[in-house]
């Protein structure tokens, strides 16, 4: 299978271009609460718009792309806006408006983002 070419442009500033259908939307990175898989698009939910912006390409592709300090891997089918998350509960992590699955693999990599008080 041929590798798909993704349709995002980094800027200078800290925000990406995001090309849907013939115009190209500029979406700061503090904005995005989450990223989610679905078939060959993917879902960026933000802070700017009640719906969901809808972009074709795999999530693996995207993730490559984002800023490892804004964004973290916590499932096959989520990356989360690391400034959004409200709480984590074993599997679960609420965004607020959204809940999103936490995989097992992931909770190291989501866990060096913070420091742990207990």
């Amino acid at each position: 299978m041929p590798e798909q070419k993704i349709q995002i442009a980094v800027t200078i500033l800290p925000a990406l271009l995001i090309r849907v259908d013939r115009h190209w939307l500029k979406v700061f990175y503090s904005d995005i609460i989450l990223l989610e898989a679905s078939n060959q698009y993917v879902k960026i939910f933000t802070t700017a718009s009640p719906h969901a912006i809808m972009m074709k390409g795999m999530i693996g592709q995207v993730e490559q792309q984002l800023p490892a300090n804004y964004f973290c891997r916590v499932h096959r089918s989520y990356i989360v806006g690391v400034q959004h998350i409200k709480y984590v509960c074993h599997d679960l992590i609420n965004m607020g408006s959204k809940e999103v699955p936490l995989s097992k693999g992931y909770v190291p990599q989501l866990n060096s983002r913070f420091i742990m008080l207990t």
